[in-house]
């Protein structure tokens, strides 16, 4: 028989309570450190001034730092790659879906309404390009003026906003719904609509129906993105900075090539050119030039002497300090240092470790392109179907897409891992098909396709020359170590009389 449970009270006969902060030092103001204002409040969104500066911050140091750089394109590179190839994956498949994705296909060379070099791909890739340095970008499904054909157009975070912080909507569809930093808000905080800005001017309130704002997320009330870069822009910008200032001083230190102190202070006549300054001292500091070098000439109290001067900047200290800045400015957009210079430092387990983190990042930003993906091709069908270019279907709206092969450390070592998962049942052809950047039923069907066709060739082979079917498909194609021998179907066995 179980034991009672036991009533917990205090002093007083009541429930224990306890609304302390002995507990915890941190929850206590520490006068020792600057005061932090409350932050444990809704946070919808950042100023419209704090998002704006954010991003041009972002853009700024994206432009003119590369590593960074670097790595914001390589995670929306990897991410995007050339895949995001439209499946169609309900029942029944049949000429429908072959219909649908080649429809999707044609229509993803020219679905960007800035047209030339922005097609499906380059849109994905700015997009999430976007999303990073800039914290958010909208997508309007929208047609073209002229024929009024379905396109896309990307809409940049800085064209979303309001003048003041917070105010209603006056007027239009959206009539006295909230208005925080670009996004209109229901009653419940659901975002409904969007305002955009054609010029400084000129905004308009578009609804969630026709387009929508892709970022991360990072509280559960966020209506707006933050740039991934915030945590790391003080590290960029003071490397950036640094990296200036001792770049003018290696310059300077680099242009002196031989310091000579004489006696007399003389100057060799046949320089390039030769100037005078006047020391700390007052002593006169005399300089020559001579095929771009330079040759400073100091007067001397006594003796003379010939100096080749050396640099020591940077030191082993400074550089080490820089590389730790440098990675922690990369750990805030996740990616990992080791990726933008020199992998070669690390090798094995930790690389593969190395590259998981890197995957991790990709597999994040693949998300949300996998989403914004399936709501521009789900509008583009359902399209379709109302100006009768596909016939009506339940399931028109199943709609995925082909990520890009998955990176890797070793692509000998995770095909055996995959080889010898699949054979104990850990993982499935879709598992693995994902992660090589391939659709696990179109696998299939090749896979069918080519055996019938090795099995009819197999198959005449055989006839015509008088061998087995085993031995012709060896021929054709070797998968075992030991292949049956190619002999004749009528040759008598070597081991039997006649």
């Amino acid at each position: 028989m179980a034991a009672k449970p036991v009533r917990l009270l205090d002093s007083f006969g009541r429930p224990v309570v306890s609304r302390g902060n002995a507990l915890y030092d941190a929850a206590r103001y520490d006068h020792s450190r600057p005061y932090v204002q409350n932050l444990a409040q809704d946070h919808n969104a950042i100023s419209a001034g704090g998002q704006r500066e954010l991003a041009s911050l972002g853009r700024y140091l994206c432009a003119n730092v590369a590593p960074l750089q670097n790595a914001i394109n390589t995670i929306a590179a990897t991410a995007i790659g050339t895949a995001f190839i439209p499946q169609y994956y309900g029942t029944p498949r049949g000429d429908w879906g072959d219909k649908a994705e080649t429809l999707l296909n044609e229509w993803h060379k020219v679905c960007v309404i800035s047209g030339g070099v922005y097609d499906w791909r380059n849109a994905l890739r700015v997009a999430i390009v976007s999303i990073i340095r800039d914290g958010d970008i909208g997508v309007l499904l929208t047609e073209s003026e002229s024929a009024g054909y379905p396109q896309i157009q990307l809409v940049p975070g800085h064209r979303i906003g309001n003048a003041g912080e917070s105010l209603i909507v006056e007027s239009g569809d959206f009539a006295g719904s909230l208005l925080v930093n670009g996004t209109i808000l229901n009653s419940v905080g659901r975002t409904i609509g969007f305002r955009v800005y054609d010029s400084a001017e000129n905004p308009r309130d578009i609804s969630t129906n026709d387009m929508a704002l892709y970022y991360r997320p990072d509280f559960a009330e966020q209506t707006r993105g933050t740039s991934q870069i915030a945590a790391g822009i003080r590290d960029w910008q003071d490397r950036k900075q640094a990296f200036e200032y001792l770049r003018m001083a290696l310059k300077k230190e680099a242009s002196y090539s031989v310091v000579e102190h004489t006696e007399e202070g003389a100057l060799d006549l046949d320089a390039d050119e030769i100037t005078s300054t006047t020391g700390s001292n007052g002593g006169t500091i005399y300089e020559e030039r001579v095929d771009g070098g330079t040759i400073r000439v100091f007067k001397a109290g006594s003796g003379s002497k010939v100096e080749f001067p050396e640099s020591s900047r940077p030191s082993q200290n400074s550089q080490a300090f820089w590389e730790r800045v440098t990675r922690d400015g990369l750990q805030a957009v996740g990616w990992p240092v080791e990726l933008t210079y020199d992998a070669s430092k690390i090798g094995g387990a930790s690389l593969r470790m190395v590259m998981e983190v890197a995957q991790r990042t990709i597999a994040e930003y693949q998300a949300i392109a996998q989403k914004m993906a399936t709501r521009i091709d789900a509008w583009r069908i359902a399209k379709a179907i109302k100006e009768g270019e596909l016939p009506e279907n339940p399931e028109w709206w199943k709609i995925a897409h082909q990520t890009p092969e998955q990176m890797t450390a070793d692509k000998g070592y995770s095909s055996q891992v995959d080889r010898e998962e699949y054979k104990l049942g850990f993982v499935t052809l879709k598992d693995i098909a994902a992660r090589r950047g391939k659709w696990w039923e179109e696998e299939r069907a090749q896979m069918e396709s080519e055996a019938d066709d090795l099995l009819t060739r197999a198959t005449a082979l055989a006839k015509r020359h008088g061998i087995s079917i085993e031995a012709a498909l060896s021929l054709l194609q070797q998968r075992s170590a030991n292949p049956p021998a190619t002999i004749s179907a009528t040759q008598p066995d070597a081991n039997t009389t006649e």
